[in-house]
């Protein structure tokens, strides 16, 4: 009786383990830029604006920086689109580029990701573009497993 209460428990622990180790936290993911030295923002027209003004580059930054992103889905296999920012170093090599799909939805890295706490102020990148003719923000196309 005593060994099969004991490979009864050494069983549950075994259980316990591997299914501890299968369940993980969702990837998150929060932004920082060193000293970005500009900013390029892409409409969904391909226009670019180069962005160099600090008050405006700082802005920007801001908006994203002060938000945390959860990994969704794959970005592979989708056809929607969005308006590109990029952030560059004083070398003029890109730092990170993010595809703004929504005020709450980016990709990066060819995955969706979802804004955990806060959104994306449009207007604030808007600030920056103004003379792009082609800017706005699409309905995005998200695989209806993502919706």
């Amino acid at each position: 009786m005593k060994k099969s209460i004991i490979a009864g428990l050494a069983l549950l622990c075994v259980c316990m383990i591997i299914l501890g180790g299968c369940s993980s936290a969702p990837e998150t993911k929060t932004f920082s830029f060193e000293s970005p030295q500009k900013i390029t923002v892409t409409s969904i027209s391909g226009e670019k604006k180069e962005v160099t003004d600090e008050d405006i580059m700082q802005q920007i930054t801001d908006n994203i920086t002060s938000i945390q992103f959860e990994r969704g889905e794959s970005s592979e296999d989708t056809n929607g689109f969005g308006s590109m920012i990029s952030w560059y170093d004083t070398n003029g090599d890109v730092m990170e580029t993010i595809s703004v799909m929504s005020n709450d939805t980016i990709i990066y890295n060819s995955y969706f990701w979802t804004a955990m706490n806060g959104s994306i102020d449009i207007e604030v990148i808007l600030s920056g573009t103004r003379h792009l003719k082609s800017w706005a923000m699409p309905l995005p196309l998200l695989p209806q497993s993502y919706k």
